[in-house]
This record gives C-alpha cells, sequence and structure tokens, in this order.
C-alpha cells in the first residue's frame, strides 16, 4: 500500500508538472543548447517510462547537461550540470544517477539500449572530467522533480552493499553519435572550424574612411567634388572602403513624406561618380541609397584583397514615430572577408533642450538594437546633432581660447556616453578641431544670426567593435579538443589614421573625415584544406576505435597432442568502444569464460582447456567474435612449423594494419545520408548464442581484405564529403567565410534517433546482470606499453 501510494503521488506530480513545463520554464533551452544523445528507460522502483536526454551548449559542444522528459516530444522536466558531483554505478544493464548537489538523491533506471547506454555513459565520463564551474539556473525546478523521482533509499543501499553496481571510471565509455549521424558530425565539424580560426585565417590590412557631411539642402556644385575627394586618399596612404553619408540633401514635404526624392538623389550621385571617375579608375560605387534627406553612398577600391562584398541595404524612418522620413537612417552590412561590417548613415532629432537630449539617445539606442550585436564592427556616422551645454556667448569665448576640452566637457554625447552602458560602446577619437556647427553662409564665422545657435559637434563618426568571436593567425597546427581556450583576439580596436574637419563653406555645417585601418581576417585556402584533411583524418581514426575488436595474448598455442593441456591467455579491448564477444564452441577445445563484455583498455585472463588427441599435424582455430565488429582467432596446434608460418603471418598482416590509411575511393551509398538521418539499428543484445562451428584452418580461407570490406558510416561520409569540401574551400566568398567563423554553423535540427516500439518490461526488484563485475575490479588496464594501439592514444576526442 505504500509502494502505490508513492506511486500515485509521482503520477500526481508528473501530470502537475507537466503542466507547469508549458509555462516555459525551459522554452529556451534549444536555443543555447544542442539535444545531442537520448535513451529509452524505466525507472527501476515502479517501472515508470522516461526520456533520458543530454544536451551539449552550441557554441563550444563542451558543457553537459541532462534532462528528462516523459516522452520524446513532451518537455522537460529538469535540466541538471553534468559535473563531477553526479555520481554513477552501473552494471550492463542499470544505471544509478546520485546527484550530489542535490542533496543527495539517488535513482536506478533500467537500460535496454546497450548502444545508446554506452553513449550515455561516454557523457557522463566527460562530465566527470569537467573543470568549468557550469551555471545551474533551474535549481528549484531541478530539485522538485529529482525528489519526485528518488529511489527507496533501502532500495540503493542494497545495491551498493551487495556489489550489484560499480562505479562508472572515467575510461568506461567513449562512444559518440558522430559516427552515426550527419547532424552530429556536422555539429562537430562547425566546432572544430571554429577552434581553428587561428590556423586557417591571416591578418589582412583594410583602410576604410568615413565621411559625414549636412548638406542644408543646397544643390550639388564643382566645390563638394574636392571635398569629397578627400576622403580617397588620407593617413598617407589610399581608402579601400569608403562610406559617405550626407543629411539634409533635399528637405521638402515630398520628400519627408514619400521618403524620396529621385532628382536630388540623382544630382548627389552623379557629383559622387565625378569625383571617383577622377581617381584614375581605382575606385567604383558598389552601392547607394537615400531616404528622405538622408543619402549614403559606398565605395570600393578595386583590387582589394579580400575584396569587400555589400549585403542588401535597409532604411529606417525616425521622424514622427517612425512614419516621417526627416529622420532616418541608412544601413549597409559590409563583408571583408570573414568580417562584417555594419555602416549606418543617419540623421537624429534637432533641439538643444533635455527632450531633444533624450530623444536622441533613443534614437542611438534603437539603432544598436535594431543590428543586435551581429557584427564585427559598426560605425553609426551622420548629423546626430547633439549640442553644447553652454551659452552662445561661453562658447565662443571657448572658441576664441582654441580651448578644445572645455568644449567637449560640455558636449551632450560625451555625457551621455560617460552615463549610459550601451551607449558607452560607441567610440570616437578625440577631437582637436573647433565644432562643425553652425556656421553663416559662405563663412568660418558661427551663427550670427538673431537665434544665436549655440556651436557644436553635432555631426560626428561613431565606431563599435564587437565582441571577440574567434582567434586569427595564431595557431600553427590544428587542435581538435573542445576544451581547448581559444586566444580570441578579433575584432580588435582599428587604428585611426586621420580624424578631421572640412573647409569647404558649401552649408551651414562642416563636413568630419575619419580613417581606420582594420585587422581583418581572411581565410587561406591552402590552410583550410590542410584542416579538412586533418578532420578526416581524425574522423577516420575515431571510426577506427569505436569499431569494437579485442586481442589475444598468446594467440597462437602449441600443445602436445597425447595429453590434456591447460593454459591462460589474455584478451585485451585495445580499441574505445564496449566489446561484447563470445568463442566458438570447437570439438576437444573448452573456453571459460566463452563469452563476456570488455571495457576500453581492460584485460581479462581466458582459461583453454584442450582435450588429448593421438592426432599428427592438428590445427584448429577458435574465432573470437565481436558484436558489430571484428573477430579475432585463436589458432591451436601440434605442429611446430606451422604455427610458426603463422607467426610470420600475423606479424606480417600487424605491420600491413599499421601502414594502412583511408584511402578515397569513389562515392559510394553512404548511411548518414539518408533522409530519415537515424542511427543505424542498435546492437544485438550480449550474448546471443550462434551455430557451433568446428573447422579446420584449411577450411578457413577468407582473404584478409575481405574482413575489413565494410566501412563505418563515418568513414564512407569521410570519403564522400573531402572532394566536396576542397572544392568549396577554392571558391569561398567573403559571406562563407564570416559564416565559416560567425557561431551561426549552430542551427541544426535535432536529429531524430531511433526509439523501440514498445516499452522493455521492468522487474519489481532489481535484477543485476551477472557480468555487472565488468564495471568492478575484475577487469585490469594491460600491461604491454609497446603496443601499437589506440588505447592510449590521448590526442583522439570522442563526443
Amino acid at each position: 500500500m505504500q509502494r502505490a501510494s508513492t506511486n500515485l503521488t509521482i503520477t500526481s506530480f508528473s501530470k502537475s508538472f507537466n503542466h507547469l513545463m508549458t509555462n516555459y520554464i525551459f522554452d529556451s533551452i534549444p536555443l543555447k543548447y544542442e539535444r545531442w544523445i537520448e535513451c529509452e528507460t524505466n525507472r527501476m522502483d515502479d517501472g515508470e517510462f522516461y526520456v533520458i536526454a543530454i544536451y551539449r551548449d552550441k557554441a563550444t559542444l563542451s558543457k553537459l547537461y541532462l534532462s528528462f522528459q516523459k516522452e520524446a516530444n513532451f518537455p522537460l522536466l529538469c535540466f541538471v550540470p553534468i559535473t563531477p558531483d553526479v555520481q554513477i554505478d552501473v552494471n550492463t544493464t542499470q544505471m544509478m544517477i546520485t546527484f550530489n548537489n542535490y542533496q543527495s538523491i539517488s535513482t536506478i533506471f533500467l537500460m535496454t539500449n546497450t548502444q545508446k547506454f554506452e553513449q550515455i555513459l561516454a557523457q557522463f565520463c566527460q562530465g566527470m572530467q569537467q573543470e568549468t564551474k557550469l551555471t545551474d539556473n533551474f535549481y528549484s525546478y531541478n530539485l522538485q522533480f529529482l525528489n519526485s523521482i528518488r529511489s527507496d533509499k533501502s532500495f540503493v543501499e542494497a545495491s551498493r552493499e551487495n556489489g550489484l553496481l560499480s562505479p562508472l571510471q572515467r575510461n568506461s565509455a567513449y562512444a559518440t553519435p558522430i559516427t552515426s549521424s550527419n547532424n552530429h558530425l556536422k555539429l562537430w565539424k562547425d566546432r572544430i572550424y571554429s577552434l581553428n580560426s587561428g590556423f586557417v585565417t591571416e591578418k589582412k590590412q583594410i583602410h576604410v574612411t568615413f565621411l559625414t557631411w549636412n548638406v542644408a539642402s543646397v544643390r550639388p556644385n564643382s566645390t563638394t567634388i574636392d571635398e569629397l575627394s578627400r576622403s580617397f586618399t588620407n593617413g598617407a596612404s589610399k581608402s579601400d572602403i569608403i562610406f559617405i553619408a550626407l543629411q539634409e540633401i533635399d528637405m521638402s514635404v515630398v520628400s519627408v513624406v514619400a521618403g524620396s526624392s529621385k532628382k536630388v538623389k540623382g544630382a548627389w550621385t552623379n557629383i559622387i561618380k565625378i569625383a571617383v571617375n577622377q581617381q584614375n579608375g581605382e575606385f567604383f560605387v558598389a552601392a547607394h541609397s537615400c531616404l528622405g534627406g538622408v543619402y549614403a553612398a559606398l565605395i570600393f577600391r578595386k583590387n582589394v584583397f579580400p575584396n569587400p562584398v555589400c549585403g542588401d541595404v535597409k532604411t529606417i524612418r525616425l521622424g514622427v514615430h517612425g512614419f516621417a522620413a526627416n529622420k532616418g537612417a541608412i544601413i549597409f552590412p559590409v563583408f571583408v572577408g570573414a568580417t562584417k561590417f555594419i555602416f549606418m548613415g543617419c540623421h537624429l532629432t534637432a533641439g538643444s533642450n533635455d527632450e531633444n537630449w533624450e530623444s536622441r539617445n533613443n534614437q542611438l539606442r534603437q539603432l544598436m538594437r535594431l543590428v543586435d550585436g551581429n557584427y564585427d564592427y559598426l560605425s553609426i556616422i551622420g548629423d546626430l546633432n547633439y549640442r553644447i551645454n553652454l551659452s552662445y556667448e561661453k562658447c565662443i569665448e571657448y572658441i576664441q581660447q582654441n580651448n578644445v576640452s572645455e568644449l567637449l566637457s560640455k558636449d551632450q554625447l560625451r555625457i551621455t556616453r560617460s552615463r549610459d552602458p550601451l551607449l558607452s560602446l560607441l567610440k570616437e577619437p578625440n577631437q582637436k578641431f573647433m565644432p562643425t556647427y553652425k556656421f553663416d553662409p559662405d563663412s568660418d564665422t558661427y551663427d550670427t544670426s538673431p537665434k544665436h545657435r549655440v556651436p557644436s559637434y553635432t555631426d560626428r563618426i561613431l565606431l563599435r567593435r564587437g565582441r571577440k568571436r574567434i582567434s586569427v593567425d595564431n595557431l600553427h597546427e590544428p587542435v581538435f579538443d573542445l576544451n581547448y581556450k581559444s586566444q580570441l583576439n578579433f575584432p580588435s580596436m582599428p587604428v585611426c589614421v586621420d580624424f578631421s574637419r572640412g573647409t569647404c563653406k558649401f552649408s551651414d555645417h562642416r563636413s568630419v573625415l575619419c580613417a581606420y585601418k582594420f585587422e581583418v581576417p581572411n581565410v587561406v585556402v591552402d590552410k583550410l584544406e590542410t584542416l579538412n584533411e586533418e578532420i578526416e583524418m581524425k574522423v577516420f581514426e575515431i571510426a577506427e576505435s569505436l569499431r569494437p575488436s579485442v586481442t589475444l595474448e598468446p594467440s597462437i598455442f602449441v600443445f602436445n597432442g597425447n595429453v590434456q593441456q591447460n593454459f591462460s591467455l589474455e584478451m585485451t579491448n585495445r580499441k574505445k568502444a564496449w566489446a561484447f564477444w563470445h568463442a566458438d564452441k570447437v570439438q576437444g577445445v573448452e573456453i571459460s569464460p566463452s563469452q563476456g563484455m570488455l571495457l576500453p583498455g581492460c584485460v581479462e585472463h581466458i582459461h583453454v582447456k584442450i582435450e588429448g588427441t593421438t592426432d599428427s599435424n592438428v590445427r584448429l582455430r577458435v574465432n573470437f567474435t565481436v558484436d558489430n565488429g571484428d573477430f579475432t582467432t585463436l589458432i591451436l596446434t601440434n605442429d611446430i612449423m606451422f604455427a610458426e608460418e603463422q607467426r610470420k603471418v600475423q606479424e606480417a598482416a600487424k605491420i600491413q594494419a599499421q601502414e594502412r590509411k583511408p584511402v578515397h575511393k569513389p562515392k559510394s551509398t553512404n548511411p548518414c545520408n539518408s533522409q530519415s538521418n537515424q542511427a543505424p539499428s542498435a546492437p544485438k543484445p550480449p550474448f546471443v548464442q550462434q551455430q557451433p562451428q568446428v573447422q579446420q584452418i584449411q577450411q578457413q580461407q577468407q582473404p584478409a581484405q575481405q574482413q575489413h570490406s565494410i566501412q563505418p558510416p563515418i568513414q564512407q561520409h569521410m570519403q564522400q564529403s573531402q572532394p566536396q569540401q576542397k572544392q568549396f574551400s577554392k571558391m569561398l566568398t567573403p559571406e562563407q567565410q564570416h559564416q565559416l567563423f560567425s557561431g551561426k554553423q549552430f542551427n541544426s535540427q535535432q536529429s531524430p534517433f531511433g526509439m523501440f516500439n514498445q516499452t522493455p518490461s521492468v522487474q519489481p526488484q532489481p535484477q543485476f546482470s551477472t557480468t555487472q563485475a565488468v564495471f568492478g575490479q575484475s577487469q585490469t588496464q594491460p600491461n604491454n606499453n609497446n603496443s601499437n594501439n589506440n588505447n592510449n592514444n590521448n590526442d583522439l576526442l570522442f563526443f
């Protein structure tokens, strides 16, 4: 009755908790985390069904979290960080999880899918090595749920005291879904590309010049050409990219309401093209646009490498609550290699009072949030209309004294940037020139009209550097460790080479020019191809290391045929996968044990008994077969010469295996490329009985190449994908270079997993496997330090 009451409580909680989850507590998880592996399971206490899933953070794939669900598509019930504080005790079919950070809650599950179980445990093994402290944003919800699935205390204690479960060791499992799922393989490759940005990139210098000018609705003439032309060469070198923003080209009602003025826009476009044509064909107008009184043009120098590319130009109205175009902004995205610039030419609210001041602040914030950090460099230029908080007389006095520092100390924009966390991210060089507004017509005299507008630095060129996201040109060889801490050095702040005020008296404003030298990353095609080759080689190594197999020592035994003989051999798992093995039944030979499961890097002692025989030249072979892997053969003979011949054959085979490298063959069917993208079927349950075979060695004439003819899916994927990747790298566009390291790759949908159609039956009391000792102390590490295998190859990484 007590268990029934407990089950009723759990069921009631699950229903209420599932309803609670619809309140979007965990809805943000898919945005930041990738569902990496899942497995169906049943709780040992009451048989209640759950789906266990492991998530990895999309940014690095190195942070692991555990979740539970009632069904695969149901809401998450918890989201627990996997750290060394999560303790795992296992045997071949059960798993007990103890959450030491959650009041040491323990719960035991029955695991029936061997492949998924191995992959789940591999994630926990990695969690044991987690050194980074993971955030736990859902502690209270996690604790509430974990308390609801807590196993009975006596049940847990009995499992530990009787030795039915053994602590999971950090090297107990290495299995990864990247060997069976294209989606996981792509995510892993994307992360490797990101880690190796410092290897495949080089620094290139780009000279960018910005020019802003409020032209006060005056039609352009020949005097404007010289003013615009100073943007082509400055700072002792020629510009590679020029961004020109003009304001008040046309403030008529039609222009303000309709948002365009074709006639005036055409006039300014022609003037800019004339200025470009005077540069001996070195430059061209890449794009231009107009919104009301705001006009902007983008100019590129020819033969620049990496060549700049302009994206889709957008406009935004800022006047009269976003309806009028008297104030607005034009936005140009520009790609240069792997760098993304965003250039904004704009005109903000006029006026000197506090309300106008705050309106300008809000418009700047709006523009910054509009692009939401999706850039390496953001430049906002134009007539921002910020004023100097001084009287006209005091301002003129400071100007006459050439006291720029006092003028800047009262500048509204500088005051705002010192107070506002967001706007403080916008930087500009220190002005060494006088205010750019407002002048009498065709004069260098500040406003002498009755309005006496206070001279101000209204015309600004602001720059913000995005967050550092990649390393550039600082790796000498590829890295594959997901926990590697890249030394991020891009984007870095550029060097200002020119910051000056124009002299043309064409308008009541003076133009402002600012030129920077940026160091931008460029993808080196040869290095990218080298990285691709290294990735495919690593993929091959992982696939090979996860192909189950065992070795026998000795593998050839010469016996005296007249009497019964006993000897022991060592079976070693030199791969990274669980090896479920069984020995064939051969007449006259007794193998003990005849089946089992061997963990990676472990050794098991096998006892062999050979019955006496009067026959001469006995040549027996006992095949030790590994599920979903290779088989190895024990040769038993009383023919010494034959034994020596077989030793030579085995030595030659070892040398050949060491020299064997992945060969790129013609395209073949790739299981990873199926539309369903499901993982291959789960391995057979351990210890499946097979038909006994008694065969002479002469009857076994299988060529060695046939034994290796079945390739892992990931190896087939490697053979198919490498030529395509080389072709891709040779035609890498600036947009592709940016996407390669932008972090936008981690948007793949969750890969589906094949599940059992029926819920596995669960015993009311624990029925532990007789092979549970494989996770305990009965298996040992091999003593052979000279073996050529992957067992101690620490640079092989698994996910």
